[in-house]
């Protein structure tokens, strides 16, 4: 069986990991700032596998991308894609806008549908109503209407 990996890491690199994996949002990322960190600390491939759910390849391979690239390899690298139909900023300004002042009377504030014809009308793409949702979370921006108290 081939030695496991050890993990190449100053005192300074250990300090920054342990700051960043306390404030790490992504799930993926942080599970591999756990792995390096417990190897670090001496554990085994096999307890550290465990503990992670992963296999033991997988704590090596993420040691050895530590090795080469420090905390920047623990990231997801860019992937490749369809590119967006339209730029968010352009829908963003659109939301940050109201409806009246792009030609919608009578309406308070946006909602799926309205935010869906303007982007159709002043962009000239046409967007699934839940595409439409999808991108204002993306943004920030959730649809709540104002309700009569009952």
């Amino acid at each position: 069986m081939a030695r496991p990996t050890p993990v190449n890491i100053t005192e300074e690199q250990l300090h920054e990991l342990e700051r960043q994996y306390r404030t790490e949002p992504r799930g993926r990322v942080r599970v591999r700032m756990g792995i390096v960190l417990a190897r670090a600390r001496g554990l085994p491939v096999g307890q550290v596998a465990a503990a992670f759910s992963v296999r033991r390849k997988a704590v090596t391979d993420i040691v050895k991308r530590f090795n080469e690239k420090g905390i920047a390899g623990l990231y997801d690298k860019k992937r490749s894609g369809r590119p967006r139909k339209v730029p968010y900023e352009q829908i963003k300004a659109l939301l940050e806008s109201t409806p009246q002042r792009e030609g919608i009377a009578d309406a308070q504030g946006w909602n799926g549908p309205l935010l869906r014809k303007a982007i159709l009308v002043k962009l000239g793409i046409e967007y699934d109503l839940s595409s439409v949702y999808y991108i204002a979370k993306k943004l920030g921006y959730t649809f709540i209407t104002p309700r009569p108290r009952t």
